[in-house]
């Protein structure tokens, strides 16, 4: 009778904390809301940009790389390249990595050519580098990935004013917790103090612990974040970024009830904290 009893109170304990987390998450817990997403520029309406995307997929040949991408360019007739061209194509060859880096790097060479020459703006600008750090990243070219988040670093290939962004860590660290690389994903948000100046912000780290719930990494995200809490004072946002984790990673299987225990865990460490879930 008791182990029933035990039973009956544990199943209507865990059902109310679920019941909870639902109705916290519909209520949006204000998830997204005050950090940096690591989201790129979207997909806009560009007839040019589609017709240089069709063009260089449609010659692109591997083992006779016989015409520079910018050359195809030139003898396709096209549009004057510009800043916004660039990365519009560059979203369009998203799924060609190849013809993509080959691309990034003929437009490169061009603007470091020109701008030796006195020449103008360069085409090349943070959005270009992020937009080809993803494309890298999709397919875990992470050393390249790199190479261009160094060369960012050192003005970019044309010389401009053109540094590594907190986007820029968002981005690379997104594809590496997508690649289930989570450590490579906390070093590099570590690495990013080098690069931009100074240290990560309360909402990057954030940043870190929502991209790493949403791929189903709670338990990496908790871990992290008990390390880190004296650092980067957890919120209402934090707490809920996690208890968001945690409801995503909720199992049929045995691992449903410590789930249950550890958003339960969070809690309680929000109440102790004076906090309210949001």
């Amino acid at each position: 009778m008791y182990r029933c009893y035990r039973a009956l109170v544990t199943r209507e304990r865990t059902l109310a904390t679920r019941r909870f987390l639902s109705d916290s998450l519909e209520l949006g817990l204000g998830l997204g809301l005050g950090f940096p997403k690591p989201s790129l520029p979207g997909i806009e309406p560009s007839p040019g940009a589609d017709a240089l995307a069709a063009l260089l997929l449609r010659h692109h040949n591997p083992f006779h790389p016989l015409e520079s991408p910018l050359e195809l360019v030139a003898l396709g007739g096209g549009a004057a390249l510009s800043p916004a061209l660039v990365v519009q194509t560059l979203l369009r060859l998203r799924h060609a990595s190849k013809v993509a880096l080959a691309f990034f790097v003929s437009v490169r060479d061009h603007v470091h050519h020109h701008r030796c020459n006195g020449g103008a703006q360069p085409l090349l600008g943070p959005a270009a580098y992020d937009a080809m750090v993803d494309i890298l990243g999709r397919v875990r070219q992470f050393d390249v990935a790199w190479q261009l988040i160094v060369e960012m670093g050192c003005g970019g290939g044309g010389g401009g004013d053109v540094g590594p962004t907190p986007r820029t860590f968002a981005v690379l660290v997104r594809r590496y917790v997508a690649a289930g690389m989570t450590r490579q994903a906390i070093r590099s948000f570590d690495d990013m103090e080098a690069f931009v100046g100074r240290e990560p912000s309360s909402a990057e780290f954030q940043m870190l612990l929502d991209t790493l719930c949403k791929y189903g990494h709670a338990k990496v995200a908790t871990e992290i974040f008990n390390k880190r809490k004296s650092k980067y004072e957890p919120d209402e946002k934090t707490y809920s970024i996690l208890i968001y984790g945690w409801h995503a990673s909720l199992h049929p299987e045995n691992r449903f009830d410590r789930t249950i225990r550890a958003a339960e865990d969070l809690l309680k460490e929000m109440g102790l904290g004076g906090l309210n879930p949001m």
